[in-house]
């Protein structure tokens, strides 16, 4: 997904969130600085076929985000918030050999104290899903 897609979607949120409604495509033009609505029509398309957005043919204001895009959050914030895994990640490459994207999204997801985890964390951790 490009930077320019994230914002629309990004957009779509917060304009759910505080007006209980979605936008129009004028709307999501001029707030991601798109030249025509069109143009937001065209993104809106390539997110739905990306899989992290639906839409009703026929119902205006009808876009809504799926669980996908929550899922795309969640590992951007796991990891800000664990940024222990990749520096294990990269002194101890041997832990992590063959690891699916499942799998660290898994060792991620893992909460430590205050948050983190610590590196000492990130190794226990690997070792149990391995």
């Amino acid at each position: 997904m490009t930077n320019k897609q994230k914002a629309v979607c990004e957009f779509i949120e917060s304009y759910w969130d505080r007006n209980g409604i979605d936008p129009s495509l004028a709307e999501i033009a001029e707030a991601c600085k798109l030249t025509h609505r069109s143009l937001a029509r065209q993104y809106v398309i390539l997110i739905i076929n990306k899989g992290y957005l639906e839409n009703s043919q026929g119902i205006a204001r009808s876009l809504k985000l799926i669980d996908k895009w929550q899922q795309l959050l969640n590992r951007r914030f796991d990891k800000q918030t664990n940024p222990a895994v990749d520096e294990v990640a990269e002194n101890r490459p041997d832990i992590f050999a063959g690891w699916t994207p499942e799998e660290w999204a898994e060792l991620r997801s893992i909460r430590g104290v205050g948050g983190a985890l610590t590196e000492e964390a990130v190794v226990l951790e690997s070792e149990k899903i391995n």
